[in-house]
């Protein structure tokens, strides 16, 4: 009999730029994908295991995973128990705000180069973040908890030598790319294409824009794509209408790329964040 799995992903409904997400998984995994956010990852129970920087690491209950924004991942269930876990994606421009408000000293963002991180009394104190943004608190506790929480994080676990890169650093030819991609990315674009504008033979095209964004042209299309119908969500156009205007085959070609990155389907998401289904 296969096991029931579960997701859940809201968007915080007080404090802007947060989402939540809650799952226990069995069987679903998920492939190469990026998120723009920092992810801090709470784990529960049961087991996982996910590729991140070039390793393969391994979760537990009680630890703590924390992800940079950019950088490609993966993550799957490890064990016969199942994967509970929950994570609090923060946005880059709320993050900046909570660093100025602690009075951050240093140039650029936190950067985390330990993906797993064992601290208990750390863990407590975003397991409660999570409930507390989860469970629709007083907007000052919610904001307070969240500035405690993430001055811990940063003080006891950011990296004492290394900020966060700033975009921009791949080169000229695929700075290029990147924003044709994103201008297009609901179009029909061939390696040709990106080939003429980039002024680079296919295969050493594919390879510098892998090696520099993290993804290939195609997946990096896809992601934004995924993430553009998203944003849509929150309107009241159908879902039919969502994924063909960004790009779509069809409704069910969207509902599984949508899954296969955040765990939920697409009207699960919409349900959860209380926007109904014209």
């Amino acid at each position: 009999m296969r096991k029931k799995e579960f997701a859940q992903l809201k968007q915080s409904s007080k404090v802007q730029g947060i989402e939540l997400f809650h799952a226990k998984l069995f069987s679903h995994s998920f492939s190469k994908h990026i998120h723009e956010a920092y992810t801090i990852g709470i784990h529960d129970d049961g087991r996982g295991s996910f590729f991140y920087r070039g390793e393969y690491w391994q979760t537990h209950p009680g630890c703590l995973v924390i992800l940079n924004p950019g950088e490609v991942h993966t993550g799957q269930a490890n064990s016969e128990t199942g994967w509970f876990y929950r994570d609090i994606y923060i946005n880059i421009p709320l993050i900046e705000k909570v660093l100025d408000e602690l009075h951050w000293q240093r140039k650029g963002l936190p950067f985390f180069t330990h993906p797993v991180i064992n601290d208990t009394e750390l863990w407590m104190v975003l397991s409660n973040l999570f409930f507390t943004l989860l469970n629709r608190s007083a907007i000052l506790e919610q904001e307070s908890q969240l500035l405690f929480a993430f001055a811990k994080l940063v003080t006891k676990h950011a990296d004492k030598k290394y900020t966060l890169p700033s975009k921009g650093k791949e080169t000229a030819a695929i700075t290029r790319i990147r924003n044709y991609i994103e201008a297009h990315y609901a179009e029909e674009i061939s390696i040709n294409d990106l080939s003429s504008i980039a002024g680079l033979s296919p295969y050493y095209l594919i390879r510098s824009f892998k090696n520099q964004i993290g993804l290939p042209p195609h997946s990096y299309q896809r992601y934004l794509r995924i993430l553009k119908a998203k944003q849509a969500l929150h309107s009241t156009k159908s879902l039919i209408e969502v994924a063909l205007e960004n790009g779509f085959y069809d409704q069910s070609h969207f509902t599984r790329d949508f899954k296969g990155m955040f765990g939920v389907t697409p009207n699960q998401y919409r349900k959860s964040n209380f926007i109904q289904e014209k």
